[in-house]
């Protein structure tokens, strides 16, 4: 929901700006603003889902677990 106001109030400053004559700053605003929303929804929706390797371990995976080379004689 505040991602969506955030949007909103981006769009209204670009608008503005881009209308009133003298109010470039408001547009630029309101790019900058609509950015660092993009940016904070992307960070929350890689927080959110975890990624999934289909049960496969990296090998620094089995580096740090210590079974790296295990089974091997």
């Amino acid at each position: 929901m505040a991602v969506f106001l955030l949007v909103l109030i981006a769009a209204a400053l670009g608008i503005l700006g881009a209308v009133v004559r003298g109010l470039l700053y408001l547009l630029a605003i309101g790019i900058l603003l609509l950015i660092a929303d993009g940016v904070f929804l992307a960070v929350c929706l890689a927080r959110r889902r975890p990624a999934d390797d289909g049960g496969q371990s990296s090998s620094r995976d089995r580096l740090v677990e210590g079974t790296y080379g295990a089974g091997r004689s």
